[in-house]
């Protein structure tokens, strides 16, 4: 008894000691696994990127790696060929630790030499758990810079990533106090959480929250002043029925210009019942086209001037390849809702709230050379989209605009707006094969 006591001690001790040992293999698979992700996604996106492991050196309590991103078709644009990038990771018995840095990289120590006079306030950290979970905080302490005779400020920051092993679930934690230069440029304390899921290169499902006290920038006699932006985006994907709907929402509590005072805003923005592979390939069209694009007139030996016209005569060429791969979007019961708009404004020509919800469907699958005849026979419009609008404006926006309150089509009864007291009113419905504006039909036959 007292022997099989021992053996199990000094086994536990022995696959104790080897824990770091076991966890860095573990780390080792992990990373190649993981690059290995990246790089089938990087190609089926189309971004031009892609990662190299140059050297992997490891040892029982430690590992060296070196790696890189290659920038590919892209490096003119960047103005370098590849971003090099060093790990020195610490094997644990529960994990494995990992610190980097971009020393390697000639731009990156110039401008810690030259701009921070030696002082790197940058730390990257990755922990690899030995459930499979890998974090990646990247911190910076605040510092100082000279852009063009202006000092810039930077604040410290803070931001996490945690994924799986398999890379699809991705939590992300930033924190950021912000930078200013002086009698400028303010930008608050900023705050980023995000919880998503890649379903492929380009589907993601989940939620984004993005939240910045103030921005203030003040040039000459103009300024801008906003106080407490939130934003929020969600994505839904419906693996079922192939369909992806997202809302994006926003709101903030005061906005100053030049000329305007906005006592608080917000609005909310939703696509429903987006074809999904549709969607997908739109994406990845546009993002294989700009990135060669871009990429050829980086590296032409052209001026500037030429190299811009050269670069607006592509664009011409992309929107024409992107509207057939748009089309296939244009599918029956896609919706198109803007809710909740509020806005209060504080002015001395135009004071009150704008309110409206407005609700564009598609009654079935559409091209874009479908919608034509609908110029010369505005009742077709009727067989294609269903609408639903809410508006409310101030009344002082009848005299700055006199066209809101006026027919403006003679199939009209009444103007976009009426006027009730101090508020101008707007509702449009289509309903039984009809449009009702401020609950009157308009003649759409021409």
């Amino acid at each position: 008894m007292k022997k099989t006591l021992i053996t199990v001690a000094l086994l536990g001790v022995a696959i104790g000691l080897g824990a770091p040992f076991v966890n860095g293999i573990l780390m080792e698979k992990t990373i190649r696994g993981a690059f290995n992700d990246i790089n089938t996604q990087y190609s089926a996106s189309g971004v031009g990127y892609s990662l190299e492991i140059t050297e992997y050196n490891r040892n029982f309590f430690t590992s060296d790696i070196t790696w890189k991103v290659n920038l590919g078709s892209l490096k003119t644009v960047y103005g370098m060929e590849e971003i090099v990038l060093r790990d020195h990771a610490k094997h644990g018995y529960t994990g494995v630790t990992s610190s980097t840095n971009l020393e390697e990289n000639s731009w990156f120590a110039t401008f810690v030499d030259d701009k921070l006079q030696g002082q790197n306030p940058l730390a990257i950290t990755t922990s690899y758990s030995f459930l499979g979970d890998i974090t990646t905080v990247i911190s910076f302490d605040t510092f100082s810079i000279a852009v063009e005779k202006e000092n810039l400020n930077v604040n410290s920051g803070r931001y996490s990533i945690t994924t799986d092993g398999e890379l699809e679930d991705f939590i992300v934690r930033g924190d950021w106090q912000g930078m200013r230069i002086e009698d400028k440029m303010v930008m608050g304390h900023m705050r980023l959480n995000a919880d998503m899921r890649m379903l492929s290169s380009f589907l993601w499902d989940g939620s984004i929250d993005f939240a910045i006290d103030e921005v203030s920038i003040t040039e000459q006699q103009n300024r801008l002043n906003m106080l407490d932006l939130q934003a929020q985006y969600s994505a839904d994907v419906d693996s079922a029925k192939n369909l992806l709907s997202t809302t994006s929402s926003f709101s903030l509590k005061k906005l100053n210009t030049t000329a305007t005072t906005i006592d608080g805003a917000a609005a909310t923005f939703t696509m429903r019942n987006i074809d999904a592979a549709a969607y997908e390939n739109f994406m990845k069209l546009y993002t294989r086209t700009m990135s060669k694009t871009l990429a050829g007139v980086a590296a032409l030996e052209d001026t500037p001037e030429e190299r811009q016209k050269m670069l607006e005569k592509q664009m011409g060429n992309i929107v024409i390849q992107l509207i057939g791969a748009m089309e296939n979007m244009l599918t029956e019961n896609l919706e198109l809702e803007i809710s909740d708009v509020l806005v209060t404004l504080q002015n001395d020509q135009i004071s009150g709230e704008i309110r409206g919800d407005i609700t564009l469907r598609l009654l079935k699958d559409m091209t874009l050379m479908q919608f034509a005849p609908v110029a010369g026979q505005p009742d077709l419009a009727l067989d294609i989209l269903s609408l639903n609008s809410n508006i409310s404006l101030p009344a002082g926006f009848a005299a700055k605009v006199p066209m809101l309150t006026t027919p403006l089509y003679p199939g009209m009864q009444t103007g976009l707006f009426v006027q009730h007291d101090n508020t101008l009113r707007h509702t449009a419905q289509t309903k039984d094969n009809q449009l009702l504006l401020n609950g009157k039909e308009v003649n759409l036959q021409r």
